[in-house]
Parts: C-alpha cells; sequence; structure tokens
C-alpha cells in the first residue's frame, strides 16, 4: 500500500470529526484530487464505505 495512503488513513483515525479534502491535502502535501483518489482507492477495498466523504467533509 502506497505510503500516503497509510498516512491519510493515520490522519483520520487520530482526528475527531470530519476533515476537509483540503485540510487532508495540506497535512499530506498532495493535491485536493490526490486525496479522492486515495479515498475512492480506499473505499475500493470492502464493499461498504471505509471512507464516508461528501463535498462537504471526509470522515473515516
Amino acid at each position: 500500500m502506497k505510503q500516503k495512503l497509510v498516512l491519510l488513513i493515520r490522519l483520520l483515525m487520530k482526528t475527531d470529526g470530519a476533515l476537509t479534502s483540503r485540510q487532508i491535502a495540506t497535512e499530506l502535501n498532495i493535491s485536493t484530487r490526490t486525496v479522492r483518489n486515495y479515498v475512492h482507492e480506499i473505499n475500493g477495498l470492502s464493499p461498504s464505505k471505509i471512507i464516508d466523504s461528501s463535498d462537504q467533509a471526509t470522515r473515516y
């Protein structure tokens, strides 16, 4: 698994509440598009959503 994916999961696990893709992108030094790609990739690992996301925020 890509190191940034692991960092994304760790970030979401240690954070109470939701984060915007901009907050995640800033924290991981990646683009918001990459955040969306990672969320999509992680959610593809399970039949149910692992990360809940919307236009407003992302939650683990």
